[in-house]
């Protein structure tokens, strides 16, 4: 089982910028795990803010160098980090509307838990590294950015949450999914999964792209990551990431 030797912060500008900082000196030949206390420019998807509170919050990168990976095979990445966390949170809380909003948000219910960062480097004909950020909300209880919609799992608990022990689970998880993920049969039961916990799978729901607004249904996410809508006329568009917004 991949194991990985872990790099903590105090405080960071984001833990995605040290891991790569990290591959440049060459200290992660091996898997490694960043994580800090406090991440003051934390960064979601096409560089959107991620708000988190000092201490509060799991902020994390986990580097990785997943030769066996051909480049169109990247969203496998995605996959594996968002069902880690998903069966994290089922664990801590086995009743939670735990799901993954495409590509790469974690929710529960219609709020946001979580969102994921993936930078990969690409060497050849294979992925060289990959850095995987995470930023979870654990125990942080109020938020003043403009996002709509975060919540904490600490509001599902009503208790206070131990970092230390969701971190240990968390490596656990990945490392599984990781390790599985070199097995096709494995690809394509965790692909199965990824869609199964899709936030508004084979629901009718609202979407947007550009100023036009339209109801569709999510079919399927093929493995090069685009989603697949059926829209009412029963034709299926496909869109790459922050081509459409869902209307919540």
């Amino acid at each position: 089982m991949i194991s990985f030797t872990r790099h903590h912060y105090k405080e960071l500008d984001s833990t995605n910028i040290q891991a790569a900082k990290m591959i440049e000196q060459g200290l992660a030949r091996e898997p490694i795990l960043v994580t800090t206390d406090v991440q003051t420019q934390g960064r979601g998807h096409a560089q959107s803010s991620w708000e988190s509170e000092g201490g509060m919050n799991i902020t994390l990168s986990f580097v990785v160098r997943p030769h066996f990976m051909e480049p169109q095979q990247q969203f496998l990445l995605t996959q594996i980090i968002s069902l880690s966390v998903v069966e994290l949170v089922k664990q801590l809380i086995p009743e939670a509307d735990v799901s993954i909003k495409w590509p790469n948000d974690i929710y529960i219910g219609v709020e946001k838990l979580g969102g994921i960062l993936i930078q990969n480097t690409i060497k050849g004909h294979s992925i060289d590294y990959s850095i995987i950020g995470l930023g979870l909300n654990i125990n942080q209880k109020q938020f003043h950015s403009d996002a709509p919609n975060p919540t904490s799992l600490c509001f599902h608990t009503n208790e206070k949450i131990s970092i230390k022990k969701l971190l240990d689970l968390l490596q656990k998880q990945f490392a599984h999914h990781y390790e599985s993920s070199r097995s096709p049969a494995m690809q394509q039961q965790m692909h199965e999964e990824y869609i199964k916990h899709l936030f508004r799978y084979q629901e009718q729901a609202k979407y947007q792209v550009g100023d036009t607004t339209f109801v569709a249904t999510i079919s399927n996410v093929d493995t090069m990551g685009q989603l697949h809508l059926m829209i009412q006329d029963g034709t299926i568009r496909k869109f790459g990431f922050k081509e459409v917004s869902f209307l919540i």
